[in-house]
């Protein structure tokens, strides 16, 4: 299952998405989120990274 959304750039670190992968018997795998952001002047970064969008470990 996935979803897709058209945003501006200026709101990409606001978007923290939300990604879980599992074991063949449904049970969670991994939770994963997608982190990214935009300063003045700079690219736009983008990391994936284990836990929960509040920094925790799950």
């Amino acid at each position: 299952m996935c979803s897709s959304a058209y945003i501006e750039q200026n709101q990409i670190a606001e978007i923290k998405s939300r990604v879980l992968t599992f074991n063949r018997d449904n049970s969670v795998r991994e939770r994963l989120v997608y982190d990214a952001g935009v300063a003045d002047d700079e690219p736009t970064t983008f990391a994936v990274r284990q836990g929960s969008p509040d920094g925790n470990i799950l």
